[in-house]
């Protein structure tokens, strides 16, 4: 007989309309199921949660039917009472077990509703406030193992075609000898073995009497061992000359020989640049400049001596009180004779003493020249591009450094 429990699932979770719990005797065959409903088999105890189209589900363990069956019967004594907190506002739609795979969504049921996920055997609820309150463990814990059970009886032998009283214990006697058999076919060949090894060789046999010649002659003995070396012959005539062989490494160094004589003395070689002779420092003496005449200017004395055919490396520094301030002054330097290559700095400076300081003008020049036949000197020329300096001259001089050098690059 079937019965019903007074619980409810949905198909799905999707459809409202109340799932039956069915408790057939045997395995789940019941014609009116529904999506949604869940089997207990009475005869073996197994639980078959939410019926999808066309199959149940796999049974859950035994342990766990006892769980979901305390608290079925729990739900199913309270549903005659008066509704509990937990239930549904809604007196036309009643509470009900909601199963799936998984968690439930907080869209799933509705206020009261339990939630059982069948893969991980867990149940949610009563649902409070549109949410899911926190799982519960529908397995027990695993139990002490079992007594190992007893061995079955023996079972009896089958039939043989003989009758034998209490044949699980009893031996039948042996049977007659059958007749020997024909003789089989000889097996084939085995494989060579391996050659043995050579024997020794016997003792020289005595010689035979000489036969009368009309008898078939006797295979060859065997080779004699090699009989010693005999002296050596005479010298035989020398032999062509061979191809010459490779060189040899080369050996190693021998000792030093004696010093040999003194060479003859090789031709004088050719003259050298000259290095610098000497540096010569050379007073420029007082030259004043006072002038009106725009780009107008001054020219120092004549300095140094510059020797012919020669060359020089100069550096020059000239210096006049900045007694006329703001003049735009310049200075050029030129000789007797070849033209200098040179660079004029202007480097105005405050010339400071143990007792005073004084504002200068200054010139710096450096340069080269390279004398031609003839010896010549330097002039120095200061230049007044306004034509300024009449309304307060300026007194220059300085010193020259001339250095005279082997080659001008």
């Amino acid at each position: 007989m079937l019965r019903k429990v007074f619980l409810f699932s949905v198909k799905n979770l999707r459809v409202f309309e109340p799932a039956s719990w069915l408790c057939p005797a045997y395995a789940p065959t019941y014609p009116e199921k529904k999506l949604g409903d869940c089997l207990i088999s009475r005869c073996w105890l197994l639980l078959h949660t939410g019926y999808v189209p066309k199959t149940w589900r796999s049974p859950v363990k035994r342990s766990h039917l006892s769980i979901l069956l305390a608290i079925a019967l729990s739900i199913t004594a309270t549903s005659i009472t008066p509704a509990s907190p937990a239930g549904r506002t809604a007196t036309s739609i009643p509470n009900t077990i909601l199963n799936g795979k998984g968690a439930p969504a907080n869209t799933v049921g509705i206020n009261g509703d339990f939630y059982i996920d069948t893969r991980s055997l867990l149940i949610f609820g009563p649902k409070a406030n549109g949410k899911w309150s926190a799982a519960q463990n529908l397995q027990g814990p695993i139990g002490a193992a079992g007594a190992a059970g007893s061995n079955g009886s023996d079972g009896k032998n089958g039939a043989d075609g003989k009758t034998i009283s209490n044949a699980s214990a009893t031996t039948g006697p042996a049977g007659p000898q059958g007749e020997k058999g024909l003789t089989g076919a000889a097996g084939p060949s085995g494989p060579a073995g391996p050659t043995g090894p050579a024997g020794a060789t016997g003792p020289q046999g005595a010689t035979g009497s000489s036969g009368s010649g009309g008898g078939t002659p006797g295979p060859a003995g065997p080779t004699g061992a090699t009989g010693a070396a005999g002296s050596a012959g005479v010298t035989g005539p020398t032999g062509a000359t061979g191809s010459t062989g490779a060189t040899g490494a080369t050996g190693a160094q021998g000792d030093a020989g004696a010093a040999g004589a003194t060479g003859a003395t090789g031709p004088q070689g050719a003259t050298g640049p000259a290095g610098v002779s000497r540096v010569s420092v050379v007073s420029i003496s007082d030259f004043t400049l006072s002038t009106l005449t725009p780009f107008g200017g001054v020219d120092s004395a004549n300095f140094g001596t510059l020797e012919s055919n020669s060359a020089y490396w100069f550096h020059i520094f000239i210096e006049g009180q900045n007694t006329n301030a703001g003049l735009r002054l310049g200075a050029t330097i030129s000789t007797t004779g070849a033209a200098p290559t040179y660079s004029v700095q202007r480097s105005d400076f405050i010339k400071v003493t143990a007792s005073s300081a004084t504002a200068m003008y200054g010139f710096e020049i450096m340069g080269t020249i390279s004398t031609g036949g003839s010896a010549l000197s330097l002039v120095i020329r200061v230049i007044d591009a306004q034509g300024e300096s009449a309304s307060g001259s300026i007194t220059f001089s300085g010193t020259a450094y001339i250095a005279k050098v082997g080659s001008i690059n």
